[in-house]
């Protein structure tokens, strides 16, 4: 039996290394910012692939870690090609949608639309799709550890 996704113990990740695919909403990262400005800890770890470094979830994390000058970012690092790990096959807009062209869009420096992408895991207790971030544990993190 393989180790579940949701087992990954965190690791610091450097935010020049990461890989973006969609682009952010102004406003949820404007309400990011001022949350971890007030609080000063970050809760939520990205989820990036281990190979590409392909931001799965937490594109606006990412842009706010840039914008407050980290330089590393707490992660969970995850196998994007792992045959549980699902997107969802249109994006909003009804786009066909899969991993392999989301991962080569982003190589390009192509974003898709903010929210565009639904990346889920097949829940081992009943095979339904939930969002990948439900499998991560929270996590307490200082933003002092990060510049």
């Amino acid at each position: 039996m393989t180790q579940g996704i949701w087992d990954q113990a965190e690791s610091l990740v450097a935010i020049d290394k990461l890989l973006p695919h969609e682009e952010i909403n102004a406003n949820n990262l404007k309400l990011l910012k001022k949350k971890i400005g007030d609080s000063q800890r970050i809760t939520s770890a990205l989820i990036i692939d281990r190979k590409s470094c392909l931001i799965i979830d937490g594109h606006h994390r990412y842009n706010l870690a840039k914008d407050f000058g980290f330089t590393l970012f707490p992660a969970f690092l995850i196998d994007y090609f792992d045959e549980n790990l699902k997107v969802l096959e249109n994006d909003i807009s009804g786009a066909k949608m899969d991993k392999k062209l989301i991962l080569e869009q982003a190589l390009k420096g192509v974003l898709l639309p903010s929210k565009s992408t639904f990346h889920g895991y097949i829940d081992p207790s009943n095979g339904t799709i939930k969002h990948i971030s439900t499998f991560f544990k929270q996590i307490d993190v200082c933003v002092n550890k990060l510049c």
